[in-house]
């Protein structure tokens, strides 16, 4: 029986520095060998009428993708929710659309599984961090909405700064300290705009990868240069979670309810939790190898297929 996997990736990451993408450029060829593997760009996604434009093949190897298919409704055994586009930052209304296409694509049964579900994922926009920081257990850094100057200046008058994020987007893009109300008002947000307060932690981050059942891998940043902080070299070493560190990790994990998290720290606190597009092959400082478990996400992913092509 054929078998089909549809993974969605970031436009144009083929042509990128293989350090931008070094998960799921291994990723891709390993699935090949064991499905029929058609990407596509979340960008080519047809909410109306439940199609996707086009439909591409890669060799591991060429900057360029090829194009398999045209526009059609998909179908297969395993959508694998990978890349999202987030690193652009275009905005809160596209990762809803693409995440609500998904929705319809699950409820239709158009495929027999996906990695992640589309409500997982959507979970780990920041704006999720909102209601979870309610539930003390998860130990997740107070984090609000940000909705006028109003809400923002009483933030600032308990934590004395306060970190500003994007509810959608990633590797820091659109990430300020502010410490007054005046380094607010340069960043000319519009009040009610789609971002987030959170309060300022101090230390390493720290972030602990589960998969399935398992704990995989986990990673701790030190002098890690941000758009607050001093431009350090970055240090990077391999981490043994705590039992409470796993423990907090595993609790968001269910809450979340995901097949791949990464959970980040930055001391004892939660920041941010990271579904599919959690890295699973790292380098330290010095560019060697800290690990690389992309052999353990496609033989979760095999196992999956085969559960379901079945």
């Amino acid at each position: 029986m054929e078998k089909k996997i549809y993974m969605s990736v970031e436009e144009g990451f083929e042509k990128t520095p293989e350090e931008l993408y070094r998960s799921s450029k291994k990723i891709i060829p390993q699935l090949s060998d064991i499905a029929d593997v058609v990407l596509v760009h979340p960008r080519d996604y047809d909410l109306k009428n439940q199609t996707i434009n086009a439909g591409y093949s890669w060799d591991g190897k060429s900057e360029n993708l090829t194009k398999i298919i045209g526009e059609h409704h998909p179908h297969g055994n395993i959508f694998l929710v990978y890349g999202d586009e987030t690193s652009k930052n275009i905005g809160i209304d596209f990762a809803r659309n693409q995440y609500e296409f998904l929705r319809q694509l699950q409820q239709n049964k158009n495929f027999d599984y996906f990695i992640n579900t589309p409500d997982a994922e959507e979970m780990t926009l920041k704006d999720s961090l909102v209601e979870l920081c309610k539930d003390q257990n998860l130990q997740i850094a107070n984090t609000i909405y940000y909705k006028n100057n109003e809400t923002a200046e009483k933030f600032l008058k308990k934590y004395g700064s306060a970190i500003i994020k994007p509810i959608f987007g990633c590797r820091m893009a659109g990430v300020n300290k502010i410490n007054s109300m005046d380094d607010l008002l340069k960043l000319n947000l519009e009040e009610g705009s789609d971002y987030i307060l959170q309060e300022p932690l101090v230390g390493p981050e720290t972030r602990i990868v589960l998969l399935g059942d398992d704990f995989l891998c986990s990673r701790i940043h030190y002098s890690r240069k941000t758009p607050w902080g001093q431009d350090n070299p970055q240090k990077t070493y391999s981490h043994h979670p705590s039992k409470k560190e796993l423990e907090i990790s595993y609790a968001i994990k269910d809450k979340i309810s995901t097949d791949l998290i990464g959970v980040d720290f930055i001391g004892h606190k939660v920041n941010e939790v990271n579904g599919t597009g959690t890295g699973i092959k790292i380098f330290d400082h010095n560019y060697e190898e800290l690990y690389d478990k992309t052999p353990q996400f496609v033989d979760f992913v095999n196992q999956k297929l085969e559960q379901y092509s079945k």
